[in-house]
């Protein structure tokens, strides 16, 4: 299985088989087991299970409805190209519009791009693509000439959360996703305790 980085980097996945025939499907052999899951799954009942644990997220927190047009930020990577792709899957009528953000990232952003144009094209869902440098007249790369050096993250988060935003009002999106794995999610909850921010560690 090859997995491409959006900087153009090849990796080689190499699954490999547990030993076992699939708890789901009882007939292939098991190649993936989920960390915190006593679960041995084949990969086409793994890719079910996701969709599964998505679907129920969604349902359980009505997060929402048939009438809603959902923004999806679409960065050319793994986390939001599986978010758009799965969503696409399991609400196939559902109004989805793809925004990608070109922050003029040297040997990045470009390929990012075009992972992002492909892949919508492949899905059938329409994209925005809006590029900082072309509309707005400077990238995320200017700012090491600035104080923000040494904060690109913080910047960087900062620029795209205001962007989406401003791109969903203006396009008449009323439901905005992100992809996000847990990694993301406990190192925001490190940043949070750290900064002693225990109401937002809380909610």
């Amino acid at each position: 299985m090859k997995y491409v980085k959006c900087g153009g980097e090849v990796f080689e996945l190499k699954l490999t088989p547990l030993g076992t025939n699939c708890r789901y499907c009882k007939e292939k052999e098991a190649v993936i087991r989920p960390a915190g899951i006593s679960l041995s799954l084949c990969k086409k009942c793994f890719l079910t299970f996701c969709e599964k644990k998505v679907k129920i997220a969604i349902e359980k927190h009505k997060m929402f409805t048939p009438e809603d047009k959902i923004g999806i930020m679409v960065s050319g990577g793994k986390d939001s190209a599986a978010l758009l792709t799965i969503l696409k899957k399991l609400y196939p009528k559902q109004k989805i519009q793809a925004i990608h953000l070109n922050l003029g990232i040297r040997y990045y952003s470009d390929f990012a791009e075009d992972a992002a144009k492909r892949l919508c094209e492949k899905l059938g869902v329409p994209l925005i693509v809006y590029n900082l440098k072309e509309k707005d007249g400077f990238s995320i790369d200017d700012f090491v000439f600035t104080n923000f050096k040494n904060k690109f993250c913080s910047v960087c988060g900062a620029i795209k959360r205001y962007y989406f935003s401003k791109l969903s009002k203006e396009n008449g999106i009323n439901i905005i996703c992100t992809a996000h794995h847990l990694d993301d999610v406990l190192s925001t909850m490190i940043s949070m305790f750290f900064q002693g921010d225990f109401l937002g560690l809380s909610s």
